[in-house]
């Protein structure tokens, strides 16, 4: 792969890493011209194509649906992953950070007061912990619980 295409994957990466799939696609494709074989591409560009219908419709949804809708996404595209002969780690890695910070903001967002009963409150708690432990913030997540 020539330097120009790696520089292209990095930024891709970088794109997926801030959830945003769309612009990371575009990056991509432009990359693919030149490396038609390459499988790391297809593989990100097929990742950015799951994602990026979701990440739309996050915006007409209130912060713990969109938090919700993530979490559920997340193992439906593990399950999608399963299918898949090659997986490569750099894309699952920015995807996975993309997608966690998106949730992790989500739930943050949720003001205090909206979660009246205690179930609540430990739900958006316990899910702001996974978030952190997804993001490799495990003391942040530690700390949640504490």
């Amino acid at each position: 792969m020539s330097n120009q295409s790696e520089e292209g994957l990095k930024q891709a990466y970088s794109m997926l890493a801030k959830g945003n799939p769309e612009e990371a696609k575009k990056i991509l494709e432009n990359i693919l011209e030149f490396n038609l074989e390459n499988n790391e591409i297809n593989f990100a560009i097929w990742s950015c194509s799951y994602w990026i219908d979701y990440v739309k419709k996050l915006q007409k949804l209130d912060y713990y649906e969109r938090g919700e809708t993530l979490f559920f996404q997340w193992k439906s595209f593990e399950e999608a992953l399963t299918k898949k002969k090659e997986i490569y780690e750099r894309t699952l890695f920015s995807v996975q950070t993309g997608i966690f910070n998106l949730a992790l903001e989500s739930f943050s967002s949720i003001p205090a007061e909206s979660a009246k009963l205690p179930a609540q409150k430990a739900d958006i708690m316990l899910k702001t912990g996974i978030c952190n432990k997804k993001l490799g913030k495990y003391d942040v997540a530690r700390n949640i619980f504490m």
